[in-house]
C-alpha cells in the first residue's frame, strides 16, 4: 500500500519522511512477535497507536530514549502505554518543559507480560501514576 494513502487518513508520519516508508499489512499467519527474515529495516505497529494516540514517525527523541532504555521494539509496548508516553509529552509541552525520562519513570513502572510473547506495559509506580 502506498504510504501516502494511509498518511492522508492517519497522519502517522511527518511529510519529509514519507517517501522513505512502505506500509505492508501482516499476513494472517504473522504476529507482532514474529521475526521475519529480511534485509530491510522494518517494525510492526498497531494502527490505533497512530490513529488514536497521535504517535508519528519518526518517533520523538523522548520516545526513542524510552524504547532504548527499556530495550523493546515499538510493537512490544502496549498501546495504552503509548498513551501515557504521549500524554506526558503533551503535558510537558503545555508546561514549556522538556520531557525527562527520569521524571516520567518516577510516576510509572514497567510490567512484563506473560512469557514468551507478552507485551511490556506501564502502570502507576508506588508513588502513584500521573494520569
Amino acid at each position: 500500500m502506498e504510504a501516502s494513502v494511509l498518511q492522508h487518513k492517519l497522519k502517522f508520519c511527518l511529510p519529509p519522511y514519507l517517501e522513505h516508508l512502505s506500509i505492508e499489512p501482516c499476513s494472517s499467519e504473522e504476529r507482532v512477535f514474529f521475526r521475519v527474515p529480511t534485509s530491510s529495516l522494518y517494525i510492526y505497529m498497531y494502527h490505533c497507536v497512530f490513529r488514536d494516540l497521535g504517535v508519528v514517525i519518526p518517533f520523538t527523541p523522548f520516545e526513542c530514549e524510552f524504547l532504548r532504555r527499556i530495550n523493546v521494539a515499538p510493537s512490544q509496548l502496549h498501546p495504552n502505554s503509548w498513551g501515557f508516553l504521549r500524554a506526558f509529552q503533551i503535558l510537558c509541552s503545555v508546561m514549556e518543559m522538556n520531557p525527562s525520562l527520569g521524571t516520567f519513570m518516577h510516576f510509572y513502572q514497567l510490567k512484563l507480560g506473560e512469557p514468551p510473547f507478552g507485551w511490556i506495559s506501564l502502570s502507576g509506580s508506588s508513588n502513584g501514576g500521573l494520569f
